[in-house]
């Protein structure tokens, strides 16, 4: 399915979640239909992220949109100790773009969630066997 497209329906569902939520907050089933923009508009970031040609502009740019949309959702939502979506996509791309310089291993030696090369290597080939031992 073309990228375009993608958009689109992740803009709907978005819509129909927002109208769900303000105007119509007894019908679950707006908030359900809704909650299928998240993973597309995360696909979407993520496509985008990758074929940027400068990764720190880009996220830069996505916080200040992210600041600059504080100010009406959290009036839409009447709560300002929320934080709109966009924050969560600037901490992914952050992460991800940690990944890709491959400084991720000095932060998880840092906050001391691994203390070897080996199981940082374990965490890149295995993710599952890697959280199965944090357990």
């Amino acid at each position: 399915m073309p990228s375009f497209v993608l958009k689109i329906l992740a803009i709907f569902f978005m819509v129909i979640d927002h109208v769900g939520y303000v105007l119509f907050p007894n019908i679950i089933a707006l908030r359900i239909i809704g909650r299928l923009s998240f993973p597309l508009f995360a696909y979407q970031m993520a496509v985008g992220f990758s074929h940027t040609r400068n990764e720190k502009k880009h996220i830069v740019k996505l916080l200040l949109f992210a600041i600059i949309c504080q100010f009406p959702y959290s009036y839409m939502i009447g709560d300002n100790s929320v934080l709109n979506i966009l924050f969560t996509f600037v901490i992914a791309l952050l992460i991800i773009l940690l990944i890709n310089q491959n400084q991720i291993y000095l932060l998880l030696c840092r906050v001391k969630l691994i203390n070897n090369k080996k199981m940082y290597l374990c965490l890149l080939q295995e993710p599952k066997f890697f959280i199965q031992v944090l357990e």
